[in-house]
């Protein structure tokens, strides 16, 4: 309004070399996240889809790597200390979680889709926008957790293939080094 400019949405730009690993086969499900274990990011949320793995008795390996205070999620919790890159784990992983209360572009679920790993995630607009969608590259709970898709879950069915929203930076950034 102060400058009579308008508006415009640009995406965050995003580039990632996909490494080439396998995804696990040794039948378990291979969950992972990276995130700051709090309440804003999901913690709850987190807690029950693991104690609904736990009861479902599927067999599964959730890898979390955080540098937060680590409470108890469930009994097949691993956690790690964050590293920079974490695409290789990402990649072989079936899916990733990422069960915020918000998010705005969230690079973890991009980079997971971007890599061929669908995603466990809340129903945020966010999602919508960035062409999340439920039963094609990801699996979308409500955010008190009481739909949530085990057996889409546990069969590991959806596979990915996904591109970012790209914006037009060149008209904002120069390429003269001047």
């Amino acid at each position: 309004e102060l400058t009579g400019k308008e508006c415009e949405l640009m995406y965050n730009p995003i580039e990632i070399d996909i490494p080439k690993v396998e995804k696990y086969n040794d039948g378990k499900l291979h969950l992972i996240s990276a995130t700051r274990l709090t309440k804003e990011k999901g913690l709850a949320r987190m807690q029950k889809l693991a104690k609904m793995l736990d009861n479902s008795g599927i067999d599964y390996e959730w890898v979390v790597y955080t540098n937060r205070h680590r409470q108890m999620i469930g009994k097949n919790v691993i956690y790690k200390e964050p590293k920079l890159n974490i695409l290789e784990e990402i990649t072989k992983a079936d899916y990733l979680v990422q069960l915020s209360d918000c998010e705005a572009y969230c690079y973890t679920v991009i980079e997971s889709l971007m890599v061929g790993t669908p995603v466990i995630v809340t129903d945020l607009p966010v999602f919508k926008e960035l062409g999340v969608i439920h039963n094609k590259n990801a699996i979308v709970c409500d955010l008190d957790m009481k739909q949530v898709d085990l057996h889409l879950i546990k069969e590991k069915l959806l596979k990915t293939a996904y591109k970012p929203p790209i914006s037009d930076w060149s008209k904002y950034l120069s390429t003269n080094k001047t």
